[in-house]
């Protein structure tokens, strides 16, 4: 009985790890969007600054 409760316990652990990996990527997905987002707005706000001169 408690080999299998192991067994269960330790694949809950590998699915949890699973989860966290997955939810890990898609935050450093997101941080890289916002990251593009904001140097696509700092390259366009030179732009517009040097055009201004």
């Amino acid at each position: 009985m408690a080999l299998a409760e192991f067994q269960q316990q330790l694949h809950l652990n590998k699915v949890m790890q699973v989860k966290e990996a997955r939810l890990t990527r898609r935050e450093i997905a997101a941080l890289y969007r916002v990251k593009e987002k904001h140097d696509m707005e700092r390259e366009r706000n030179g732009k517009n600054m040097l055009g201004s001169i």
